[in-house]
């Protein structure tokens, strides 16, 4: 809390670097391994935190130029919440980023089986909207590939 107080604080510019520290500092999933029925609601929010926070450093790489660290900011998030589609978003961005349009496709399937057995639902607008916009890109770009 107190490395992330920091790097929200105005005017901050070790922004990334302080949310680099705070996510050094997580192990898994909160509480992993334990029964306690009362910390359910605290686990659901760590979670939830800690996937805020890896999306939001995930971001940052990304407008770094380091699409590499968004990728994996946005991997470890998608372990701790596999249906949260904006941190699927953010993989999709560094996978075409990064000239893997083949891993584009497939994350996309496999999120859309994924919702579809699990929930009856097909991914959000933005979802299908940027899938479609980076295929359309990556048609454009003759450098790009799997």
């Amino acid at each position: 809390d107190a490395l992330l107080a920091q790097a929200n604080s105005e005017g901050n510019v070790d922004h990334e670097e302080l949310l680099e520290q705070a996510l050094a500092l997580i192990r898994g999933q909160p509480l992993a391994g334990t029964d306690y029925p009362w910390a359910t609601g605290d686990v659901h929010h760590l979670r939830a935190r800690i996937v805020g926070v890896l999306e939001e450093f995930g971001h940052e790489c990304l407008a770094a130029g380091n699409p590499t660290g968004a990728l994996a900011a946005a991997e470890q998030a998608i372990e701790l919440d596999a249906y949260n589609e904006s941190v699927h978003r953010l993989a999709m961005n560094a996978e075409a980023v990064l000239g893997l349009r083949q891993a584009v496709v497939e994350r996309y399937e496999r999120l859309c089986k994924e919702l579809e057995t699990g929930f009856g639902l097909e991914p959000e607008r933005e979802t299908r909207l940027l899938y479609r916009r980076l295929l359309s890109q990556d048609a454009r770009s003759p450098g790009l590939g799997a």
